[in-house]
């Protein structure tokens, strides 16, 4: 699955920062998703575009927070792979 900004000019991202994000289905419906970079940044969404809105205020919350307290968070080494694993049969 893939979020994106579309539609928002390049302009916008001149101070942007990239953060991995991993999304799961909720049991119960929706979605919620982590921030690997931001422990403890989640949120969840009854759909993707409602999920995508969600953890962008989330990240923000949770970087002012950080600008709030004189800090920024500190970059964690996260890399994502897919991996093919046989199934029993």
């Amino acid at each position: 699955m893939t979020l994106s900004n579309a539609g928002v000019s390049k302009a916008d991202h001149e101070h942007d920062e990239t953060f991995t994000v991993a999304i799961y289905e909720a049991e119960e419906g929706g979605y919620w998703a982590e921030v690997l970079e931001l422990p403890g940044c989640a949120s969840q969404g009854e759909s993707l575009d409602e999920l995508r809105d969600n953890i962008i205020d989330a990240i923000g919350a949770v970087l002012e927070v950080y600008a709030e307290d004189g800090d920024r968070p500190r970059p964690r080494a996260v890399s994502t792979m897919s991996v093919r694993v046989p199934l029993p049969a």
